[in-house]
C-alpha cells in the first residue's frame, strides 16, 4: 500500500514537471528542481520510515468496565422529549383551527381557578354569580368589560375591536379578571375590547349553538330568518347578544361611525368567529362558511339598528 502511494507521489511530481515544461513562461530550475526531487526519492527507505511511524502499540487499551446493572437503577422507558417535539410539530389541520378559535385541548391547556369565567359554559358561569349578581342577566365580566370600553371613550375610537391590544396587556388583564378584580384603570380601550373577543371566543357552547350553525348559514341573506334564529336561543345566549347588538348599535350611530369606521360589515366580520362556531372544522368549506358566517352577523347587526 505504501510502496502504491510513493509511486503515485512520483506520477504526480511527473505531471507537475510536464505542466511545467509546457509553460514557457516558467523558469527551467522549476523543472530541475522537480526531476531533482522525484530522484532523491528511496522507496525502500521511505517504506521503511512509515511502517515505523505507523507501529500499533504494543499494549492494548484497557478494556471497557460497564457498571453492573441493578434493579432499584431500571427507569422505565419513555417515548422521550423527541417523540413530544415531533407529536406537536405534526398537528391536524383541525387541530389548528380549534387552536385558533380557542378551543385547544384541555389536557395542554394552562389550569384555571373554579371561579373561572373563561373556557367556560356560558350557564355555568350565569350559576356561579347568583350569589353575588342575582340580578344580572348577562355574566359581570361582560358587563365591566362593556363599561370600561363606553367609560374611556371607545365608541368614539377609530378600529375599536379591530386594532388588536399587546398580547402581554391581554394576558394580564385576563389573569386580574381570574383573580376577580375588575378594576381597568391601567388598561387600554383596546386591551378591554381583545378581552372581550377572547372570552366569547373561549366559551365552551358559542352564543350560537352548534346545532344551528347550518341553520344560520342556510338563511344568512333573510334578515327575518336571522332574527328568529335569535329569538328561539337559550335565554342566556340570547341576553348575551342582545347585550353586544346593543354596544353595535351606539357604535354605529352617525355620530361615534364618523369617528371609529366601524360600521356593520367591519364588526361582523371581527365578531363571527367569535358567536359562531361549527360542529366539525371542515378547511376545504372554511372560506366559504366565514363569508357566510359574517353575512348573517351582519343581518342580526343590521336589524338592532331598526
Amino acid at each position: 500500500m505504501e510502496e502504491k502511494r510513493s509511486d503515485d507521489l512520483k506520477y504526480l511530481f511527473g505531471r507537475y514537471t510536464y505542466f511545467c515544461s509546457s509553460v514557457p513562461t516558467i523558469e527551467k530550475t522549476s523543472n530541475d528542481m522537480s526531476n531533482r526531487f522525484i530522484e532523491l526519492m528511496d522507496s525502500e527507505t521511505e517504506l521503511a520510515l512509515t511502517a515505523e511511524q505507523n507501529k500499533a502499540p504494543k499494549t492494548a487499551p484497557p478494556p471497557i468496565v460497564y457498571e453492573p446493572y441493578t434493579k432499584d437503577k431500571a427507569r422505565p422507558k419513555s417515548p422521550g422529549r423527541g417523540f413530544e417535539l415531533i407529536k406537536n410539530k405534526f398537528l391536524s389541520a383541525s387541530d389548528l383551527v380549534r387552536n385558533k378559535r380557542g378551543l385547544s385541548d384541555d389536557s395542554s391547556s394552562e389550569r384555571l381557578p373554579e371561579s373561572s369565567v373563561f373556557k367556560r359554559n356560558l350557564d355555568d358561569i350565569m350559576a356561579d354569580q347568583q350569589s353575588t349578581h342575582p340580578n344580572l342577566h348577562v355574566p359581570y365580566v361582560l358587563v365591566k368589560l362593556i363599561e370600561d370600553i363606553i367609560a374611556k371613550e371607545g365608541l368614539q375610537t377609530e378600529g375599536l375591536f379591530r386594532i388588536p391590544a399587546m398580547a402581554d396587556d391581554v394576558r394580564k388583564t385576563k389573569a386580574k379578571i381570574e383573580e376577580g378584580k375588575y378594576d381597568f384603570t391601567d388598561t387600554s380601550v383596546h386591551t378591554s375590547a381583545s378581552v372581550l373577543k377572547l372570552w366569547l371566543r373561549e366559551l365552551r357552547t358559542p352564543i350560537f349553538p352548534e346545532s344551528v350553525y347550518d341553520e344560520c348559514l342556510k338563511v344568512c341573506y333573510n334578515q327575518r330568518q336571522c332574527v328568529q334564529i335569535k329569538e328561539r336561543l337559550p335565554a342566556h345566549n340570547k341576553a348575551v347578544l342582545e347585550k353586544l347588538l346593543d354596544l353595535f348599535n351606539q357604535m354605529i350611530s352617525p355620530y361615534n361611525l364618523e369617528k371609529n369606521k366601524m360600521g356593520p360589515e367591519n364588526l361582523s366580520v371581527i365578531f363571527s368567529p367569535c358567536l359562531l362556531r361549527p360542529a366539525h372544522d371542515d378547511i376545504s368549506n372554511m372560506i366559504q362558511n366565514s363569508k357566510l358566517e359574517t353575512i348573517f352577523v351582519c343581518k342580526l347587526i343590521e336589524s338592532s339598528c331598526k
